[in-house]
């Protein structure tokens, strides 16, 4: 089987190697004080009860703030943990002609873009993620649900509090994954190769 390396996006002390490779992210200070964009800075609200077979916003309160840009390349919601993969679905309710949206049921990720698949607005966005729903045709569903909402394609654990991104490189040996690791950075977090630790980092890492 090709060999492949995760992106993990967190601080951690021990890497060691492993069968499948994933890489964490640790802030530095040096990167941070180089960084000419700022980054945005997302607001959600949610804590609610669901009741079966029905829909429910995914957040009661939903704001983004960005002092030195008006949109973004594309906002990414995501059931992080307790998805149920077949039944649960993230949507977007009523009309929204600025927005275009894609629903990865793999990951259990909802990607929102601009309506021709570019940057999208702020004021459309907010707009849009007011009126995305959670629902799941089980009768009986029993899994907590916790949503993400991030301004990249990787992968929030809320149980860690890490990012993981998966990169595909075949073949590829566990030193020189690591290096190419430690050369990304997401949003002034340093990557690093890192291990899987945790029942829910198997499952979204394995998902």
């Amino acid at each position: 089987m090709p060999e492949r390396y995760f992106l993990k996006h967190f601080c951690a002390e021990t890497v060691r190697r492993l069968s499948l490779f994933i890489c964490f992210f640790c802030c530095i200070p040096y990167f941070i004080y180089s960084q000419t964009n700022v980054a945005p800075e997302v607001n959600a609200t949610g804590d609610q009860m669901y009741c079966p077979l029905t829909s429910i916003p995914v957040a009661t309160t939903f704001t983004i703030t960005d002092p030195d840009d008006t949109e973004i390349d594309a906002f990414y919601i995501q059931i992080s943990t307790g998805y149920e993969r077949g039944l649960d679905t993230l949507r977007l309710e009523n009309t929204h002609p600025n927005v275009a949206v894609s629903w990865n049921s793999q990951e259990g990720k909802l990607t929102l873009t601009g309506s021709s698949g570019g940057a999208v607005a702020y004021t459309d966005l907010i707009a849009a993620v007011n009126d995305v729903v959670f629902e799941s045709s089980s009768t009986s569903p029993t899994e907590e649900k916790f949503f993400s909402f991030t301004i990249g394609s990787a992968n929030f654990l809320p149980e860690t509090g890490h990012y993981y991104e998966y990169i595909e490189a075949f073949g590829i040996r566990w030193d020189d994954a690591r290096a190419a690791a430690e050369n990304r950075s997401f949003f002034g977090l340093q990557g690093y190769l890192a291990t899987i630790t945790s029942d829910a980092e198997a499952q979204l890492t394995g998902e």
